[in-house]
């Protein structure tokens, strides 16, 4: 299946198979995970911010909030209350996240070579 982008570049032309094929390579599960898991964490926290019902009444990712930043206790107790800290709770979250993502991908990927 050649598609018009193959033909606007010369560079193009003679690799268009190449990328055609690397459009539908299959992706290991543990980089889907690792890219999909902090990927539901920005989209439940950017939900949660730009929830339009007043405080009180409850949002749809109300439920999902709590238990994306349970990973934050942990932070504070191995490195103590700082306040030099706080800048790099995203970061801890979303590399949490990752983490976790990267594991059941990699759980599926063992499921899958399995017999």
């Amino acid at each position: 299946m050649r598609g018009a982008f193959c033909y606007t570049r010369s560079a193009l032309k003679g690799r268009c198979a190449d990328l055609i094929s690397l459009i539908y390579m299959k992706i290991p599960y543990w980089i889907q995970g690792a890219l999909f898991a902090p990927a539901c964490a920005v989209l439940i926290f950017i939900l949660k911010v730009t929830c339009p019902a007043p405080s009180g009444v409850g949002c749809f990712a109300d439920p999902f909030i709590t238990p994306l930043f349970f990973p934050l206790p942990f932070f504070y107790k191995v490195f103590g209350n700082m306040h030099a800290l706080i800048y790099h709770e995203p970061w801890f979250v979303l590399g949490y996240w990752m983490l976790v993502g990267l594991v059941a991908g990699l759980c599926a990927d063992i499921y899958k070579k399995t017999p």
